[in-house]
C-alpha cells in the first residue's frame, strides 16, 4: 500500500492543529497550555515537533524534548537525555504507518544530538510499547519518577535505545 502522507519538522503554523489533536486525546485538557508547550517545541533547539500530513493537513505529530533533571534531584529521578514525548494520530488514520513514521523521524533527529532516546510509558499501553519495541528499545526500569507524570495511577516503565557508534 502506497504511503498517503509525509511527515516533516513542525512550524508555527501547526501549532493550532496539533492543539486539535491533543484536545482529541485529552478531552480534558487545556488548549492553551497545549499551544503554549507545542509552540515551545518549535522554537527550542532541545525540542522537535515533527508532523505528519496528508492532503495538506496535520493528521498527526510526535515530539521530543532533552530532559535535564533539576540539581538535588531524587535518586530516582530519569536520567538526563532526548525523550520521546508523545505521539498523537487522528484516529481516521491509525494503524496505516503514521506512528511509525513519526517515531523514525524523532529518532533520526536525536541520533544527530545524542547516543541514545528514552522513553517512558504505562504499563498498560501495550499498543505503545510494541510500536517501539520494533525500533528496539529496551525496558530499563520500573522503578523512575519522571516530573508532573504519574501514569495514571499505574506503573511507569522507562525505556531506552541505544544509537549504533558511528
Amino acid at each position: 500500500m502506497q504511503r498517503r502522507f509525509r511527515v516533516r519538522e513542525g512550524r508555527a503554523a501547526d501549532v493550532g492543529s496539533c492543539t486539535s489533536l491533543a484536545l482529541i486525546a485529552v478531552p480534558d485538557s487545556d488548549a492553551s497550555t497545549w499551544r503554549t508547550s507545542l509552540l515551545e517545541d518549535v522554537e527550542s533547539p532541545d525540542r522537535l515537533l515533527v508532523v505528519a500530513e496528508s492532503a495538506d493537513e496535520v493528521i498527526g505529530y510526535g515530539r521530543v524534548l532533552r530532559f535535564v533533571p533539576e540539581s538535588g534531584a531524587a535518586a530516582d529521578i530519569a536520567p538526563a537525555g532526548y525523550y520521546l514525548m508523545g505521539m498523537v494520530v487522528h484516529p481516521d488514520h491509525r494503524r496505516r504507518g503514521v506512528g511509525a513514521s513519526l517515531t523514525q523521524a524523532r529518532l533520526d533527529w536525536i541520533s544527530r544530538h545524542a547516543d541514545a532516546a528514552w522513553y517512558f510509558a504505562n504499563a498498560r499501553n501495550t499498543t505503545s510499547i510494541a510500536l517501539h519495541e520494533r525500533f528496539g528499545f529496551e525496558e530499563i526500569t520500573r522503578s523512575f519518577v519522571y516530573p508532573r507524570v504519574d501514569f495514571d495511577r499505574g506503573e511507569g516503565i522507562l525505556f531506552r535505545l541505544r544509537f549504533p557508534s558511528a
